[in-house]
């Protein structure tokens, strides 16, 4: 078998030469400026391409993009000191019994070697490659960097008059710490030697290397700040005070998952940096939902990347054409023939479930086959749902069952069938026909579809690794059942692209968990949400089309449900729509949320927003609550679902009103 192109889907698990090799720049522009004097957040969900732009910047790919590596760098007009927030292991930094104070202080002084030990591992290796500095430049720039951190028995023991014994230095320092604070639980205490103001050392290094290091004087140090979701607050308020300080030549790019920003005070007496002043903030799914189309072609030169396939002509539409795909005839007559031959057209689910219906309501069965056989339409099942449907929403507004009740049932089955259907008919087919193909396979016991290039797209709503996972498993199956994903004649079936988005799905509703007790509640809540959609959707009388969103005003709704639901939008279990909804009662506006589409196939829902249920605050307790039971859970859907399911609700009215024989 052969190795899978889309198997790595993490930036970290990439080499700098498969970071090289698989980038692919945005084709409007760049959406981060490394050379921005003003510190920029590159913000956004789990998978948007931050860490792969990031290390892009940095200075281990500046380095492979010309023969001369100083030359390179004054070409850019910075250098990219990358590293990682985990890579501090900022955990250890808190409680064995010592004072917030302690910790902060111990943990400032520590991020600024650390974070000057990058530096000058990157100067170190510039040096390496193109000696382009003499001896004196090194004294001068070493005895520079020693005044900044004077004090230090160690710095005092050995003069360092080069980049590398700098480094060494520098190094040693570093370690100095580590072994205090590991022991720190041991010892109940922490001896420290700070030797320099925080921030100081940074800076003062920083701007060493621009009045010491020729060629490096016009050039802005950036550096390049990732996972910072993995600082505490306090960690954090330490990092905001060094943007809010900054010195030139220095500048930052942070990374974060958008939840992961916690804080933006500083220590620079309880000040706190502004957007537009201090910092930019950039969201990356927002940069590219700005750009629908360019994200399409994004998408499609990623995947060209990964197959290799720059040299040969794939395009969008080849690319599209990779994927088998439903017939596209309106009403589907093939695909919906397919899945029912098992049945004779009588006993189609459908049919049956409506003859059931009615017998139960009115205790006639012969008028239950006389109402089916009426609806029924033997070579187009999708012509028969609709009518159906017609049908049930026809007697839950009448609330009896006569000869005018399924009036409406057979104009329609009529208009559809004639190929001259009227307006109306045509509304009716395109706003129901997607609930009502769903309906079949689901009645069949067949797994709904889903396929095509472009709906992979649109499923990871402008989060790259989210489509590049599906196409993982895509190749996967494909692979292993014998196929040639990719090649040209040869389609991915249907069957293989579902089963590859499921896949895709239960990795993504595991994956996008928040961690701790808020990722169990969070994970209930969706499965009940997802539950919920499911019979909505599946359901006689579905009030709304396509119903993958919902709505609330959150008024009355309790604290542990709006941190849950606060909790899986910045996850992205849940998307939160701009601009909310408006109530049709009272004309205030509402929050709108949809279940992602990368969990929508689990409970087999459509990946494309277009109906929305409206929440009150018991429903969204329900879901989202702290200590809500399943038997309430159970209580509240039951009720909530009673109007929509064939007899539509206990009434109170006689047998004789509810249906006439006459």
């Amino acid at each position: 078998m052969e190795s899978n192109p889309f198997e790595v889907t993490k930036a970290v698990d990439f080499t700098d030469a498969q970071i090289a090799e698989t980038f692919v720049p945005w084709p409007t522009g760049s959406v981060a400026n490394p050379k921005s004097p003003m510190t920029q957040f590159l913000v956004g969900g789990k998978g948007g391409g931050r860490t792969h732009l990031m290390r892009h910047l940095s200075y281990s790919l500046q380095r492979e993009r010309g023969s001369s590596v100083l030359q390179q760098i004054m070409a850019d007009g910075y250098v990219g000191v990358y590293f990682r927030c985990s890579g501090l292991s900022g955990s250890r930094f808190s409680g064995r019994g010592l004072s917030k104070e302690v910790w902060q202080g111990v943990f400032s002084y520590y991020m600024d070697l650390w974070v000057t030990e990058q530096l000058l591992h990157v100067l170190a290796d510039i040096q390496s490659r193109d000696a382009c500095w003499d001896k004196h430049a090194e004294q001068i720039f070493s005895g520079a960097v020693s005044q900044v951190i004077e004090g230090s028995t160690l710095s005092n023991s050995v003069p360092v008059t080069d980049i590398p014994g700098m480094l060494a230095l520098v190094a040693k320092l570093r370690r100095s710490v580590d072994v205090q604070v590991n022991n720190a639980a041991v010892k109940g205490e922490i001896q420290v030697e700070i030797t320099s103001n925080p921030g100081e050392m940074i800076f003062g290094v920083a701007r060493a290397v621009s009045q010491s290091l020729t060629g490096l004087e016009n050039v802005v140090i950036t550096f390049l700040i990732d996972e910072y979701e993995n600082l505490n607050i306090d960690q954090q308020m330490y990092v905001n005070t060094l943007i809010r300080e900054k010195q030139l030549p220095v500048t930052f790019l942070v990374g974060s998952r958008a939840w992961g920003v916690r804080t933006q005070l500083t220590l620079s007496a309880d000040e706190e940096n502004k957007r537009g002043s201090e910092y930019e903030w950039i969201e990356l799914e927002e940069a590219y939902r700005a750009r629908n189309a360019a994200y399409s072609n994004f998408c499609v030169s990623l995947v060209k990347g990964r197959l290799n396939l720059e040299n040969q002509n794939w395009d969008e539409a080849r690319l599209q054409k990779a994927f088998e795909k439903w017939d596209a005839e309106a009403l589907a007559h093939r695909p919906l023939l397919s899945i029912l031959k098992k049945y004779s057209p009588e006993e189609r689910p459908h049919l049956a479930r409506l003859v059931n219906s009615v017998t139960k309501a009115t205790g006639n069965s012969e008028l239950a086959h006389e109402f089916s056989a009426e609806i029924s339409c033997a070579n187009s099942p999708l012509v028969e749902k609709l009518s159906i449907l017609r049908f049930y929403q026809d007697w839950s507004r009448a609330r009896k069952l006569d000869s005018t009740t399924l009036a409406g049932a057979i104009r329609l089955r009529r208009d559809l069938l004639s190929g001259r259907s009227s307006k109306e008919s045509e509304e009716y087919l395109k706003r129901w026909r997607s609930d009502m193909i769903a309906q079949v396979h689901a009645e069949a016991s067949e797994a709904l579809p889903y396929y095509g290039f472009e709906q992979f797209i649109e499923m990871s709503t402008y989060l790259p690794r989210s489509f590049l996972v599906v196409l993982k498993h895509v190749y996967r199956r494909d692979s292993f059942s014998g196929g040639r994903p990719f090649q040209a004649g040869q389609a991915i079936s249907i069957d293989v692209q579902t089963k590859a988005v499921l896949d895709a799905a239960n990795w993504y509703s595991v994956d996008s968990l928040p961690v701790g007790p808020m990722g169990d509640q969070c994970e209930i809540a969706i499965r009940r949400l997802g539950t919920f959609m499911n019979r909505y959707r599946y359901s006689d009388k579905p009030a709304e089309p396509g119903a993958v969103a919902f709505s609330t005003d959150l008024h009355n709704v309790s604290r542990s449900a709006r941190d849950c639901l606060e909790a899986a939008t910045t996850h992205g279990l849940l998307l939160e729509v701009p601009g909310g909804r408006i109530a049709r009662d009272s004309g205030s506006r509402h929050k709108k949320y949809q279940l992602h589409p990368m969990i929508a196939p689990l409970y087999g829902l459509p990946t494309r927003r277009k109906g929305t249920i409206a929440f009150k605050s018991d429903e969204i307790d329900a879901f989202f609550a702290v200590g809500s039971t399943e038997e309430n859970y159970s209580t509240i859907v039951e009720k909530r679902l009673a109007s929509l399911i064939a007899p539509f609700g206990a009434y109170s009215h006689t047998m004789e009103a509810l249906f006439d024989l006459d």
